[in-house]
């Protein structure tokens, strides 16, 4: 709870810009963005050095948070050492469906455990860029976070003794137990919660990989996963009840559960090793809005718990983070209050963005073993629309914008057929439904998507398409490759986007084919 004021018996208060509760990879992000730019932060964290560095977490990071890393040279390491994934299989019915995202998209996910870029960050901020960080500190309290003098106050580790922190703000990174949350002022924040009613059994096995990507088996019995972290280490998920526990989960038991739920038709066996973690995860979300209050912004789990179902956590923090360092240094270096007023209702758009997809793929991995026949056949139906062999499609066109001006366009598409619904899915995820197709002078609202609809207004109607497109299937931040492709044609540079011409043809392809290819390839 937010203490009024700090207490009497502290000494005289030090004095930072910024105080940073927690030491995951929000907190040590922001730190690093702020020591970039000059501005004094302290960073507070109740574990030790050693802990954070071997705590095993989340190991998938999307290429976006990739990008944000280097472009803030936080990445050296990561791009060293990071596995590069560019496919994903899903194994159901007996059957293997192997799923190249890469091929159809150019964009891949790179595997690299949170502990080693935990330990790349603390090393960058500490060890390189002279930042202070604090280990093993207790009774964190924050103080009149509402004013315009907030404070931290603590219990020092080696001095037992309580010290105060004056502060322009707060940066809540302590995680969803931690005491930046429950600072917030009931009646300013909401907590939205979810609950999947489900448990998976989450075990680490020093055994390689028995697969080059990551594995999700989708069988009657429950579902199980396999995320490669190492080529000595794997991660195995198993669906189990919520609040099982470990111990009815002896080596063998766990491995013929792996053996079963991910057989598959030609599937190499399972290599098996020791487990070296068991732990049971209740699948469960919750959300805070605003994820500010005052002086206190919340970042990752502190704000936002998603579910390890779509390997979204760490992915998250990371965005948060880059919106927060940004912002909080062009508040204190420039006078810039644009990105702080503005940081709540960017962040939760894509927190909520990734709960609907975690929700959605909950129902993938987990409907199958509902114990409803009814669920368990659409699961089915959903799981074979990951199937590699979508429906033909029409002869391929090249896109709108990349064609040159009076070129005869490619034919709409045809309604009633697989694209029809496809398309209102898609429009549904870009957030385009298709009365603003119409409005913006396209009488087919699956041609504007489908790339092969002339506009009354060529350039700036296309880009938008473009955009959404590209948005869809995930590539760039915020769709900013398609962005910077219809820009280019617009400015009468179509040579700055002719590489790119095929490739979004191959993406609208993918969007018109499989509505489920459309939401992973996507993410």
């Amino acid at each position: 709870m937010i203490q009024p004021s700090a207490p009497l018996n502290s000494p005289s208060p030090q004095r930072f810009s910024v105080v940073i509760v927690g030491a995951g990879p929000a907190g040590l992000t922001v730190g690093n963005i702020l020591r970039a730019a000059g501005v004094d932060c302290l960073v507070l964290e109740t574990e030790t050095r050693e802990f954070i560095e071997r705590r095993p977490r989340a190991g998938v990071i999307e290429e976006w948070a990739v990008r944000g890393l280097e472009r803030r040279g936080l990445a050296g390491s990561l791009l060293e050492r990071a596995e590069r994934h560019t496919a994903c299989e899903f194994r159901f019915d007996g059957e293997r469906y192997r799923f190249a995202y890469q091929e159809l998209t150019g964009s891949h996910h790179w595997v690299y455990p949170q502990p080693l870029l935990v330990t790349d960050l603390v090393r960058e901020y500490a060890d390189v860029r002279g930042g202070d960080i604090r280990f093993g500190v207790r009774d964190v309290r924050l103080h009149d976070v509402d004013g315009d003098r907030p404070s931290v106050s603590y219990t020092g580790v080696d001095t037992g003794r309580r010290e105060s922190v004056v502060c322009d703000f707060v940066a809540g990174c302590d995680g969803a137990r931690g005491v930046t949350r429950a600072s917030l002022a009931p009646e300013r924040a909401r907590v939205a919660r979810h609950d999947y009613g489900i448990g998976w059994l989450a075990l680490l096995a020093e055994a390689p990989p028995s697969a080059d990507c990551v594995l999700f088996g989708c069988h009657p019995d429950g579902f199980a996963g396999q995320m490669p972290r190492s080529p000595e280490v794997t991660r195995y998920y198993l669906q189990c009840p919520p609040g099982d526990d470990p111990d009815h989960w002896p080596h063998e038991r766990v491995w013929a559960e792996l053996r079963r739920r991910l057989g598959a038709a030609g599937a190499a066996p399972l290599t098996e090793g020791r487990l070296i973690e068991k732990r049971v995860l209740d699948m469960h979300d919750h959300v805070t809005e605003p994820m500010a209050s005052g002086r206190l912004f919340l970042a990752g789990d502190a704000a936002h718990l998603v579910a390890p179902i779509a390997a979204k956590g760490m992915n998250l923090a990371l965005h948060d983070a880059f919106l927060l360092g940004d912002a909080l240094a062009a508040r204190l270096t420039r006078g810039d209050d644009s990105g702080l007023a503005g940081y709540s209702r960017e962040c939760l758009r894509r927190v909520w963005d990734y709960q609907e997809f975690s929700q959605w793929l909950s129902e993938l991995y987990h409907g199958s073993a509902a114990g409803d026949p009814f669920r368990a056949g659409t699961t089915l139906a959903g799981c074979a629309a990951c199937s590699p062999h979508p429906p033909p499609l029409p002869p391929s066109r090249s896109s709108t914008w990349a064609r040159p001006r009076g070129t005869e366009p490619g034919p709409s598409v045809v309604r009633g057929t697989v694209a029809d619904p496809v398309v209102r899915h898609v429009q549904r995820l870009v957030h385009q439904p298709p009365q603003m197709a119409v409005a913006q002078g396209v009488d087919d609202p699956a041609a504007l998507l489908a790339g092969v609809h002339e506009p009354r207004e060529p350039q700036p109607r296309q880009m938008l398409a473009d955009r959404g497109a590209c948005h869809a299937a995930g590539l760039g931040e915020r769709g900013d490759v398609g962005l910077a492709a219809g820009q280019g044609v617009q400015q009468g540079q179509p040579g700055a986007v002719a590489e790119q011409g095929e490739q979004l043809r191959r993406e609208r392809e993918v969007l018109l084919a499989r509505g489920a290819w459309v939401r992973i390839v996507r993410r």
